[in-house]
């Protein structure tokens, strides 16, 4: 595996608290908050940074955005258990 450790599983991905990897934690700043560009009508936008301990956390956090963006279904990124092989994340991990 490219960042080491074991593999992550759909099942990784689907859990409310997946395995702390703490040896691959990283950071993350959002294009859009990163304290530099500003809104449409000229505000400032803050810094988020965000902390992740584990590679799932993000990996199931983007496939539930698209949910709330409005452009796609629950169903398209994340399947109903770790054993169904449909949507993105089973996809992608792959």
């Amino acid at each position: 595996m490219f960042y080491g450790g074991s593999p992550i599983t759909v099942a990784d991905v689907l859990a409310s608290n997946p395995p702390a990897e703490t040896a691959n934690a990283f950071d993350f700043v959002s294009d859009e908050l990163n304290g530099t560009t500003t809104s449409s009508s000229g505000h400032l936008r803050p810094r988020d940074l965000r902390r992740f301990t584990d590679l799932a956390t993000p990996i199931r956090e983007n496939a539930l955005s698209r949910v709330y963006l409005g452009v796609h279904w629950r169903f398209d990124g994340l399947p109903r258990n770790a054993t169904d092989n449909i949507g993105g994340v089973p996809l992608g991990l792959k």
